[in-house]
């Protein structure tokens, strides 16, 4: 048996058969940024069995050109729950992101995401992972 790692994959080969483990990155903060035409607000589906899937509170407005960074903590998510961010559209049709990420209450790092379009045709999209760097 041996492993290797790509792409922030793990990948493990076992007797000729190819296991592939997804790792799933920790997070201590959420941001969105409004790039559409309309107000959206965040709240999260979170699980802490992978089982029962659970919704948090909503953020207030973002207004277009804004972006809000959350701790999910603070909208009622247990601390090592399994987050996936849901955009709340106002009058339009909500979004939910394609990534999972687990909960990690102090971690520096931010899921970073954009939404553009209208109310009726959005796309929730992850910019990326960024680490908050110490002054």
């Amino acid at each position: 048996m041996h492993h290797f790692q790509l792409h922030g994959k793990i990948y493990v080969v076992y007797n000729d058969f190819r296991i592939l483990i997804i790792m799933t990155d920790k997070v201590g903060y959420v941001s969105l940024h409004n790039g559409g035409g309309f107000v959206v607000k965040m709240e999260f589906k979170y699980t802490t069995d992978n089982v029962n899937w659970k919704t948090s509170n909503k953020t207030g407005d973002i207004t277009l050109g804004k972006t809000k960074k959350v701790d999910p903590g603070d909208l009622g998510v247990p601390n090592g729950s399994i987050i996936i961010l849901k955009a709340i559209v106002v009058a339009g049709k909500d979004n939910e992101a394609q990534q999972q990420f687990i909960y990690e209450k102090g971690n520096s790092q931010t899921a970073a995401y954009t939404i553009t379009g209208t109310t009726l045709s959005n796309t929730l999209g992850l910019i990326g992972i960024q680490q908050q760097v110490a002054h």
